[in-house]
């Protein structure tokens, strides 16, 4: 088994991005609005370059991202998105 650090930001890169349109700022129960859709998460894992999910351990933040001032990092701070990341992390096949 292997750490992936890059699984956090592949899914902050994908649901920061910004709303399609200016007029769309939440989603249903408050959730950001994706400018993207969703469906493209579909594939994410092998596809997006990362390690092959059987070997892969992923975690959208831990300890030492947590603490980092990288602004593509999403944590607990990020309200919302950070829920809507552990969710999809939980619910999709990799890792």
């Amino acid at each position: 088994q292997v750490t992936e650090f890059k699984y956090g930001k592949g899914l902050d890169a994908v649901l920061s991005e910004p709303p399609a349109s200016s007029t769309a700022t939440s989603g249903p129960g408050g959730l950001p609005s994706m400018g993207c859709a969703l469906a493209t998460l579909r594939g994410f894992g092998e596809a997006w370059g990362l390690i092959p999910g059987g070997n892969a351990v992923v975690f959208v933040d831990n300890h030492d991202t947590q603490r980092g001032k990288d602004p593509a990092q999403l944590t607990y701070k990020s309200g919302a998105l950070y829920t809507l990341a552990v969710v999809f992390m939980l619910a999709h096949p990799y890792g």
